[in-house]
């Protein structure tokens, strides 16, 4: 924390280290993006056709399941409609 310029912001906790971690399984895979298999759900993606894998992760004492998507253009029809796509509202959020 900080004053005007000089202001900094640090977040902390299991779901930064998480998501930390899944940045760099994506590195190691070569993936745009890997992501856990409990952030699909929420986001009710169908994700048929993907690789899912389970792997162990430093600083979890659980499994994680994960999908890996080679390429983040994948997922853009696979978004449900009520989420806005690439900065626009879908047709069926339009008034």
């Amino acid at each position: 924390m900080g004053y005007g310029p000089a202001t900094n912001l640090t977040a902390v906790g299991d779901t930064l280290n998480t998501a930390s971690r899944l940045e760099g399984v994506a590195k190691d895979l070569d993936a745009e993006l890997v992501i856990s298999d409990d952030v699909a759900r929420l986001a009710a993606l169908d994700l048929t056709g993907m690789e899912r894998k389970t792997l162990t992760m430093r600083g979890r004492s659980e499994m994680i399941a994960i999908w890996i998507v080679p390429s983040a253009g994948e997922l853009a029809p696979r978004i449900p409609g009520e989420i806005a796509v690439s900065g626009r509202k879908s047709p069926s959020l339009e008034s």
